[in-house]
Formats: structure tokens, C-alpha cells, sequence
């Protein structure tokens, strides 16, 4: 991650900039070509537990690194990426990521990107976006050579990992102006920012998809990310 302190943006991505989770698509895609569907199916099964309230956040999270890491495991880095750039045409963004992504840009503020999705899509999405490379951060798999091992780095679904990447930040000097999520593992990028936003990945409409409030007057409003994108280039 970039070292150099000053405005930032702390942005989640699974159903925030995301709509839904990517890690479904992208455990089918790379059980596409090695006839591990069975894997993929069971992490679609494990998200409908988990939004139907039967299955512990905690654990979800376990069983989709098991899974990830199970089908990755031996695979060239290459291969990985191949896939992952193949996905990101056909995986959609949420309306109004891009503006608000730019608008973050067009006003000096380093838009980061930390995240329990895969760094392989999350990389290739980001670079499309205006994203530094080194300001992505996410599942991140173990290298062995040219292959990945089966393990993760770090798992940054996690709060707690969170949290870490944001005191670092903050203690070498950077201003939080936004901070932006769905869950409770995202309040650490939320909580300090100057403008907390909390995404609502289940509103119907795109008029009350997020919530912002202003640390700074305690005043709150509900719009859409083209809304809170125009408060970010007219601040």
C-alpha cells in the first residue's frame, strides 16, 4: 500500500461497490475447467444459509477461504489472473461506483480498496477504476514458484484485519474523508472517516441504496452512490 499520507478513501467491496459477493462467480469460474463444480456449488449454498440467518458470519467466511483456497491450490499465478480478467467484463458494478470513484479522484482523495474479496478480481476491476495498484487490498493467496499455495496471506473479510490497515494508516498521518461499507467488519473504515457511509444492499431502490453522515454536524441523508458522489466533488 502507498506510503504517502493525506486524504483518503477507505472503500469495501463486496455489496458496497459490489453488488453481492464475489467470491460466487469467481469459485465457478475457476471451477469451470477442472470439473470442481461441486466446490462453487457449495458456496452458493453456504451464502443462502448465511442470508437467511441460518449460518454464522464467522463461519462463512472459514468454509469460502476452504473452498478458495482448496481450488487455487497448485494453480499458475498466471492461469488465476487469466481468469480473473476474463471475469471482470461480465461482473457487474454497482450504479454510480464509477462516479463516485472519480469524483474521490477528481478531489485529491486517494480512494483504497480493503476488501475479503479475491485480490485477483478486485486488482482487476480496480485498475479499470482509477485505482493505485498498491492501494488494493484483499484475499490474497500464497505464492510457492509460479503457483499458488493453498493457503491465504491474510484473511481481510475479517474486522479485525481491518482495523489493522486502518490504524496503520491513520497513524502515519492520513485523513480519512470517507469511509464506506455494509457489515460490522467494515465500521473500522466507517467510523473515523469524515463522511461514514453505510451501504443498504437489500434496498429496492437505488434513491435509498446508502446513508452518509457528516462527522462534523451529525447530520445524516439517504441517496443513491451518484448522490454521494456529487456531495464528494462539490465539497
Amino acid at each position: 500500500m502507498t506510503d504517502a499520507p493525506g486524504r483518503v478513501a477507505l472503500l469495501d467491496w463486496d455489496n458496497s461497490l459490489h453488488p453481492g459477493f464475489t467470491m460466487g462467480p469467481w469459485l465457478h469460474a475457476l471451477a469451470r475447467d477442472t470439473g470442481e463444480e461441486a466446490a462453487a456449488q457449495r458456496f452458493d449454498e453456504a451464502l443462502a444459509a448465511f442470508q437467511a440467518g441460518r449460518l454464522a458470519y464467522d463461519a462463512f467466511v472459514v468454509l469460502a477461504e476452504q473452498l478458495y483456497t482448496g481450488l487455487a491450490a497448485g494453480r499458475r499465478v498466471t492461469e488465476v489472473e487469466a481468469i480473473a480478467a476474463r471475469l471482470v467484463p461480465e461482473d457487474p458494478l454497482r450504479p454510480g461506483t464509477r462516479e463516485l470513484v472519480a469524483a474521490l479522484l477528481q478531489r485529491g482523495i486517494r480512494p483504497i480498496l480493503i476488501s475479503g474479496a479475491p485480490i485477483e478480481v478486485l486488482r482487476a476491476h480496480a485498475s479499470a477504476l482509477g485505482f493505485a495498484p498498491d492501494d488494493v487490498t484483499g484475499w490474497t493467496l500464497e505464492r510457492d514458484g509460479d503457483r499458488y499455495a493453498g493457503r491465504l496471506v491474510e484473511n481481510t473479510a475479517r474486522g479485525g484485519t481491518k482495523a489493522r490497515i486502518v490504524a496503520r494508516l491513520v497513524a502515519d498521518g492520513s485523513t480519512v474523508e470517507l469511509g464506506l461499507g455494509d457489515t460490522e467488519a467494515d465500521r473500522p473504515l466507517v467510523e473515523p472517516a469524515r463522511i461514514g457511509a453505510w451501504i443498504d444492499p437489500v434496498a429496492r431502490d437505488e434513491q435509498a441504496r446508502v446513508t452518509w453522515t457528516e462527522a462534523e454536524t451529525g447530520v445524516s441523508t439517504t441517496g443513491s452512490l451518484h448522490d454521494l458522489a456529487e456531495v464528494i466533488r462539490t465539497r
